[in-house]
């Protein structure tokens, strides 16, 4: 797998506290952590596509938002920072039973349906497949956790 944005996104943030890398197939793991360690600010940064906003980010940066609200029982107006979080959460709650027909119509995703990529679109639109956490352990290197990490 290549990225054209992944690699330059984590260099600049290498020096945060923590950093996760999550997607839809992760969410579950990603969420479980944030609610068990209970920072004190959340950045969700998409990396985007060609130097460009991504419809796949924002989507996954809504699903992970709205589960912290739900499960934490928060009230949006208390702990959503931007309206950027206001519109991924809408995003995902609007495509949330459709997220393979979303990914269709992304940009990206219509590239890989021209390279003939319909299983990795068919997988990238799941939830919480993967109990996976992976977190930067030293700068520029990412560890995958399994479980519920702590």
């Amino acid at each position: 797998m290549t990225t054209t944005n992944g690699t330059r996104c984590l260099q600049r943030i290498e020096n945060a506290k923590v950093v996760i890398a999550a997607a839809l197939i992760n969410r579950r793991s990603i969420v479980e952590y944030l609610k068990a360690n209970k920072p004190e600010s959340i950045w969700i940064l998409g990396s985007g596509w060609v130097g460009s906003y991504f419809l796949e980010d924002t989507v996954c940066a809504g699903a992970i938002a709205q589960s912290l609200l739900t499960e934490t029982k928060s009230l949006p107006n208390e702990v959503v920072g931007n309206d950027e979080v206001f519109g991924a959460i809408s995003l995902y709650l609007q495509w949330e039973q459709k997220l393979y027909e979303l990914m269709n119509y992304a940009s990206h995703g219509q590239r890989l349906q021209r390279l003939e990529c319909y299983e990795d679109l068919k997988y990238c639109s799941q939830s919480d497949i993967l109990d996976i956490l992976p977190i930067q352990k030293e700068a520029g290197v990412l560890t995958a956790l399994a479980g519920t990490p702590q």
